[in-house]
């Protein structure tokens, strides 16, 4: 398996948490750096690599769930950690949840939105605009009962691995051994959405504005608080090593670099000038 070790997306490694900060809390911006521990998972990390993270639904989303398949709580494995509720509603989605709809007029709104290319404006207005989350349709259509947890969650896309860059060397701070203990740094997504709806489709009156999160971001950032308060953690993280192919520091130590990082953030260079700084140390 290479530098990856024996775990993947499809099988995760559950990493404790050995480490956290919080680098920028400050304007709407809250930034916080995590420390994993990848020792048992055989995983060799360099700078430039990336780790997956698998995080799951979060407690909304399954509520929400739980409500429209009538049971007091999610139990199945495959809709809490593989199946995304807070994706948007696509078409075979959209179909699905119609199926499932006892109310002619819910059924009929999620046919139209699925139309093309009759249904595409209001799809746009209602959907993508406002970034409406699958679970949050689900919760507004109370006649749509899907038959069983592996009903719905066959219905929904895969939640995917969110992935973030390597910020830390493998090298001790003397350069003389290794240890595999992987930094990351993330900012926490919050966005509105729904801002120019109105306009966009010659509507009155003021947009209705939603407060948006991200799934993975906000989930690690609620993990990690308690390590942030100075205890310690039981909580693993399903993660996974993706190694780089090309985003790599070259062999010579001191060889001059140029580090330009359109749309990596500067998460992948601290781990470089880390590791060039214990390099020279060995």
């Amino acid at each position: 398996n290479g530098r990856a070790g024996a775990f993947s997306a499809v099988r995760p490694f559950e990493a404790p948490v050995v480490g956290a900060s919080v680098l920028a809390d400050a304007n709407g911006r809250r930034v916080v750096h995590v420390e994993l521990d990848l020792t048992a998972s055989g995983a060799r990390y360099e700078p430039g690599d990336s780790v997956g993270v698998r995080c799951p639904n979060d407690h909304e989303s399954l509520k929400a769930a739980a409500a429209a398949l009538g049971v007091k709580e999610v139990s199945s494995s495959e809709l809490i950690h593989n199946a995304d509720l807070s994706a948007a509603p696509s078409r075979s989605v959209l179909r699905a949840l119609a199926g499932w709809c006892s109310d002619t007029k819910e059924r009929d709104l999620c046919l139209a939105l699925a139309a093309r290319p009759a249904g595409k404006l209001l799809y746009d207005a209602c959907v993508a605009r406002p970034r409406l989350k699958a679970y949050e349709l689900l919760a507004a259509l109370p006649s749509c009962r899907p038959p069983s947890e592996a009903a719905l969650a066959g219905a929904l896309p895969r939640l995917s691995a969110r992935y973030y860059s390597v910020a830390s060397s493998p090298l001790t701070p003397d350069g003389a051994a290794r240890k595999e203990i992987v930094s990351l740094c993330f900012s926490v997504v919050k966005y509105e959405a729904g801002a120019g709806t109105n306009a966009a489709h010659s509507l009155e009156g003021a947009d209705r504005v939603y407060a948006r999160k991200g799934l993975c971001t906000t989930w690690l950032d609620e993990l990690v608080r308690p390590v942030l308060a100075g205890k310690t953690i039981t909580d693993r993280v399903p993660c996974f090593l993706k190694p780089s192919e090309a985003f790599a520091l070259p062999e010579d130590p001191d060889a001059p670099i140029l580090m330009v990082g359109p749309g990596t953030g500067v998460a992948p260079f601290v781990g470089f000038l880390e590791h060039r700084a214990r390099k020279r140390r060995a």
